[in-house]
């Protein structure tokens, strides 16, 4: 088994499957005298796209069409010690991902992609502020992503004033939650995961500070080939009249299974 801390985002089912110092960082959070002594780092401007020249600690990687930075987290608000802030600006032709085959805008932390049957815990924290989209454009803020299949096997989208996980091979939706009851609260997300054909996978989202459940799925079944893995951050489709999009991820821990 093989267990690594990375110095980034949300949580776990249980805190006792984490070592005593991983359950630490997912349950005490940040301490104010740690965050006044960080000095926030620009990592992406949004003047172009731009990619990690190298993995953060132990292999998260990032790209950014948008502003992303190391900090920006408050101690009594975002609930997050290790922490980035990323930004889109409300300008439907700017921030954009020049690869895109659409007008698009992407800052995301992506995990190194896994072989099939691979299994691993992830956990890590974020913080959402409230927007009104106005749009049924689509609005990532996380992907199970499958690289033989150039595309998502689950994600999670903001669509107008509701929260949705979507199966992508059976368009259905797994789970879903309000915006209002997902936003301008501090998240822990948690996620056991079997990649490959004859995968599983388990998520959940609580309120870091009350333990209080957000939202949650389960699915047994194929989970990618080939090299799947995760992302999660902003990635949407561009609209006129679309708001400034802002979030804060951070405290990120991973544990292989298997």
């Amino acid at each position: 088994m093989r267990s690594t801390i990375l110095p980034l985002v949300v949580a776990f089912f249980s805190l006792s499957a984490f070592s005593p110092c991983e359950a630490a960082i997912i349950k005490e959070g940040p301490a104010a005298a740690e965050n006044s002594k960080r000095a926030d780092v620009v990592l992406a401007d949004g003047t172009s796209m731009q990619y990690s020249t190298a993995p953060l600690a132990n292999g998260l990687s990032w790209q950014a069409s948008g502003f992303l930075e190391k900090g920006g987290c408050s101690s009594d608000k975002q609930y997050i010690t290790d922490c980035y802030e990323m930004r889109h600006v409300a300008d439907p032709t700017q921030n954009l991902d020049p690869n895109a085959a659409t007008p698009r805008q992407r800052t995301e932390f992506l995990t190194a992609h896994q072989p099939d049957g691979s299994k691993w815990k992830y956990a890590w924290r974020s913080y959402i502020p409230s927007y009104d989209t106005g749009s049924t454009s689509f609005f990532h803020l996380m992907q199970i992503f499958s690289t033989a299949d150039s595309g998502p096997v689950y994600f999670m989208d903001i669509i107008k004033d509701m929260v949705y996980v979507k199966d992508v091979a059976a368009g259905t939706y797994l789970a879903s939650a309000t915006l209002a009851d997902f936003s301008n609260r501090p998240l822990l997300h948690t996620m056991t995961i079997t990649y490959g054909p004859s995968g599983s996978v388990q998520f959940a989202i609580t309120d870091s500070q009350t333990g209080a459940a957000v939202l949650s799925f389960s699915k047994s079944g194929g989970i990618g080939s080939d090299g799947t893995y995760l992302k999660f951050g902003m990635y949407r489709a561009t609209y006129d009249g679309e708001p400034s999009t802002k979030a804060w991820y951070g405290d990120f821990v991973q544990t292989q299974l298997a």
